[in-house]
């Protein structure tokens, strides 16, 4: 090749489609024959171990799209390298061979004295190839260089361009590097992860003459510079100050300046092992006048220690004894010492470790949404995977209460390791849920207590300070008792035994209807719709909602666990938002999975208070005791009370009302409820239920004209009835039902 073209490669003596041996290469060939736009130079190739592992099709590429005298510098007709590999995986390679071949976007990085390597594709080689044909490729690279030469290849609303090329090679910083960078109590060491991988953390000062130190590190934030074209990887320290430079930007000065109070008076070893890692802060800038758009980090390895590196940079010299010191003042002539300048440099990729910003960011999630407190009551299986997608999108900061441990049989659902094994749960994720983050930076807090011991102080102000306390018990008593604590908000979620569905039960804002209305209304939901016969399908009769999921024995599949607490953790986080009340039952599919989602209407609760207990019943059960009623005027009617009794709370909870039965005999100035088909309809409120709701008493209604208050008859009846209940210790209920008006009678 003439001077003006870079040398790469092995002459292939023929340039004919026989010399070459790799398929798509001579395909190529074919292409470029037939193409008039193209012409074939010649023919090169890359050996390695004696097998030639590359070859490169060597062609003038004439664009006439390409606008003359551009100002980016692409020519009318571009020399260009198309290379090859015989390893199918490997993405072909476009090398532009002019010397001068302009640094523009959308280069990839080469090394030292290599040509400039153009990136043609977004995307990877194993989607191109799908698609990819030989004249299409020959197009892409027209593409390429007439939109380069437009200036249009990089869109105004693409984020600016970096300002390097990315490295081969990356250090993971600490999120907090700005703060602690500068402070001198901390200093930055790095651990080798894999080849090309390096993690960084902060160690306390005192520590640093205990501590091998293999790179001293600088950090240096420069002043903004100019978003334009990417710069190419500099070599030396001499071509970085002049990229710097360009740019608006003045990197000797700062160098000093760092290298002095990295010395400080202590002095730096003459002979040491350790090398320098010189780390820039970069704010790019989309104009002179703009404002700064992003800060870029990157990082410069110098095969150099700190002494000889300042030697050379003329602001320390060397001592007697075996330290190089700072030198007292130095003047602005200093840069015009060509020492540093030729100082190797190679380049490293610099990465911060995730952060809140970062994993909301990747979550859609914004931070006013997600900066609340809440109280994660339960941390078994479901409440752990709850856990890790709320802090996995940092949605809130949590403390979690438990006071079970992790057995080995935890560990088929929970999020717990094998080393957590005989750890308190709410310890066990407190510790999960922190090391997602870099170490010290994520928050949680751990309990190990139940959720409604009131007496434990720190429990008490964590439940009543936090904006949501959600209940993952899985237990009865848990939500019932948080319905009556003086908290924010709080939610209940859990899953069904079969593990088919799961239920998210949420307080109103305001909290008018609580977890114990909103429970009863589930229930009621549970009797009055078809999907309730399956619902609670696996019980065992067990007083908690889900009996079957504390069981050794229960077989839930992690992934359906997994499934429901995906959509449980998605439901809180968005529901939280609104500030209506919540009952939500989701469904999946066997063998389709598809997910079905019952959503309950709230009613209003409506509370009575009657000889010491508080009966629960809503607006939407008074409704339809009235219609049933309005129906069957002018005669009375009635039937039975649904519901169960919580005698910690001294609370009757109605769920539902049932119409008379059809062996009823009623008139306009008496009824007396039949009992045909009763005992099936009780059995099978008890049986949707996991024999929570049963029978609780009953009601009957009053003509027009007549009042709600019990009569003679009435308060004989309930005295029947209360004896009958007081039997089993509870009480005897009655409803009246009148002209726009309800007794409820107790004894």
């Amino acid at each position: 090749m003439a001077d003006t073209y870079t040398n790469f490669g092995e002459v292939i003596s023929e340039l004919t489609e026989d010399t070459l041996v790799i398929p798509i290469s001579r395909r190529v060939f074919r292409a470029c024959s037939t193409h008039n736009l193209f012409e074939l130079i010649e023919l090169r190739c890359f050996v390695h171990d004696g097998q030639r592992t590359a070859e490169m099709l060597v062609v003038d590429c004439t664009n006439d799209s390409v606008p003359t005298k551009n100002e980016i510098g692409i020519l009318y007709q571009e020399r260009i390298g198309l290379i090859f590999s015989t390893e199918e995986t490997k993405m072909p390679e476009i090398r532009a061979l002019r010397k001068d071949f302009p640094v523009t976007s959308h280069q990839n990085l080469v090394r030292k004295d290599e040509p400039a390597s153009l990136c043609l594709y977004f995307e990877p080689w194993e989607v191109v190839q799908r698609s990819w044909t030989p004249r299409s490729h020959l197009n892409r690279v027209l593409w390429w260089l007439s939109e380069t030469a437009r200036g249009t290849l990089h869109r105004e609303d693409q984020p600016v361009e970096p300002f390097y090329f990315r490295s081969l090679f990356e250090i993971i910083l600490p999120p907090n590097f700005d703060e602690k960078i500068q402070h001198p109590d901390f200093f930055l060491t790095l651990k080798r992860v894999e080849n090309r991988v390096f993690l960084g953390c902060f160690l306390q000062a005192s520590r640093k003459k205990s501590v091998q130190i293999e790179l001293t590190c600088l950090a240096i934030a420069l002043q903004p510079v100019t978003h334009g074209f990417i710069e190419p990887f500099p070599y030396d320290l001499g071509t970085l100050d002049k990229q710097f430079s360009a740019r608006g930007a003045t990197l000797f000065d700062l160098l000093c300046a760092e290298i002095k109070r990295s010395v400080n008076g202590e002095g730096t070893p003459k002979v040491s092992d350790s090398k320098t890692l010189l780390i820039f802060q970069i704010p790019v800038q989309r104009s002179g006048n703009s404002v700064v758009e992003r800060n870029e980090y990157k990082a410069f390895y110098l095969n150099i220690n700190l002494g000889k590196l300042g030697e050379a940079c003329g602001v320390l010299t060397d001592g007697t004894d075996g330290n190089y010191y700072n030198i007292p003042a130095f003047g602005e002539d200093l840069s015009s010492n060509d020492a540093w300048r030729s100082i190797d440099v190679e380049p490293i990729e610099i990465i911060f470790s995730l952060t809140y910003e970062t994993a909301r960011q990747a979550s859609g999630i914004t931070a006013d949404t997600a900066e609340l407190s809440g109280v994660l009551a339960g941390v078994g299986a479901l409440g752990s995977s709850l856990a890790d997608i709320w802090y996995r999108e940092a949605w809130g900061t949590w403390t979690f209460v438990d006071i079970d441990y992790i057995k080995p049989h935890n560990l088929a659902r929970h999020t717990a390791k094998h080393f957590q094994v005989g750890q308190f749960k709410a310890n066990a994720v407190k510790q999960t849920v922190e090391e997602t983050y870099f170490d010290g930076y994520a928050k949680a807090s751990a309990i190990v207590d139940s959720v409604t011991n009131w007496s434990n102080a720190d429990l008490k102000t964590a439940v009543e300070s936090a904006d949501l306390v959600v209940d993952a018990t899985t237990t009865l008593a848990v939500p019932r008792d948080l319905a009556i604590a003086d908290l924010k908000r709080s939610a209940s979620i859990f899953l069904t035994p079969s593990g088919h569905d799961s239920v998210l039960l949420l307080e109103d804002s305001d909290r008018n209807v609580r977890l114990d209305g909103l429970e009863a209304q589930y229930y009621e939901a549970i009797l009055n719709n078809a999907w309730g016969e399956q619902h609670l399908l696996g019980h065992q009769g067990h007083l908690w909602v889900g009996a079957g999921c504390r069981d050794v024995s229960s077989v839930i599949p992690v992934e359906l666990l997994q499934l429901h607490a995906a959509t449980l953790a998605r439901q809180v986080r968005l529901r939280c938002e609104q500030p209506d009340p919540v009952i939500s039952v989701w469904h999946v599919e066997q063998l389709s999975g598809t997910i079905n989602v019952h959503t309950i209407s709230v009613a209003a609760n409506l509370t009575v208070a009657a000889n010491g207990w508080n009966i629960i019943w809503n607006a939407r059960l008074q409704d339809k005791a009235r219609q049933i009623r309005a129906a069957n005027l002018p005669n009375e009617t009635g039937g039975v009370l649904l519901g169960y009794f919580d005698q910690k709370l001294q609370s009757i909870f109605v769920v539902d009302i049932l119409s008379a039965p059809l062996d009823s005999a009623a008139d306009s100035s008496g009824f007396i409820r039949g009992v045909q088909g009763l005992e099936e309809q009780i059995k099978m409120a008890q049986a949707r239920t996991a024999n929570i709701v049963s029978y609780i008493g009953e009601w009957h209604s009053h003509p027009p004209g007549i009042s709600a208050r019990p009569s003679g008859y009435d308060i004989n009846l309930l005295s029947y009835l209360a004896e009958i209940l007081n039997r089993d210790g509870l009480p005897g209920v009655m409803l009246i039902v009148g002209e726009n008006q309800e007794t409820w009678s107790i004894r």
